[in-house]
């Protein structure tokens, strides 16, 4: 048995299948999400052949798509979905990311590099990691030992100015 992984992007769905012992997942292929019944069409297919048995769902949009057909929705056993992180918690959220990654206190953000990032956002995790990220890289590319907010806005204005910031 394998693990699907399904990753939603505005016309078309990434999957990915992992191999028998489910430690590591290859791409496969995109599914388009135009016309709806031939993406379940494909997706009724790879669950068969493919032997799987769980599903991961990346996005809450596709996570809405699964639920409208019987056959995919039940092969969905649990399901998680990550809420917005609150302003207050945004910190001990970043640090805690830090650490796990091996910095030894996790303190690299300020507290008004945070509420930038907190405002961009919207707390959202995806979101919030992307930009911390960026601001991460500009703040090295100064040589800044920490993240302030100029790096969060420099990162921000330079993404509104490609219009790759989500609204």
């Amino acid at each position: 048995m394998r693990i699907l992984a399904l990753d939603h992007g505005t016309k078309r769905i990434g999957v990915a299948v992992s191999d028998e012992t489910k430690t590591i997942a290859l791409p496969m292929e995109y599914i388009l999400t135009e016309p709806f019944a031939a993406f379940l069409d494909r997706l009724k297919k790879i669950l068969v052949e493919k032997e799987i048995d769980l599903i991961l769902i990346g996005q809450p949009e596709l996570r809405k798509m699964i639920v409208g057909d019987a056959a995919i929705n039940q092969r969905v056993s649990l399901r998680f979905h990550l809420k917005p992180l609150r302003a207050d918690d945004l910190e001990n959220y970043l640090r805690h990311r830090l650490r796990t990654a091996g910095h030894a206190t996790g303190h690299l953000f300020s507290p008004a590099a945070a509420l930038e990032i907190f405002n961009a956002t919207h707390g959202t995790p995806r979101a919030v990691n992307r930009l911390a990220k960026l601001a991460l890289e500009q703040a090295w590319v100064g040589d800044a030992a920490k993240v302030e907010a100029s790096a969060v806005t420099a990162v921000i204005r330079d993404l509104e100015r490609h219009q790759l910031l989500p609204a």
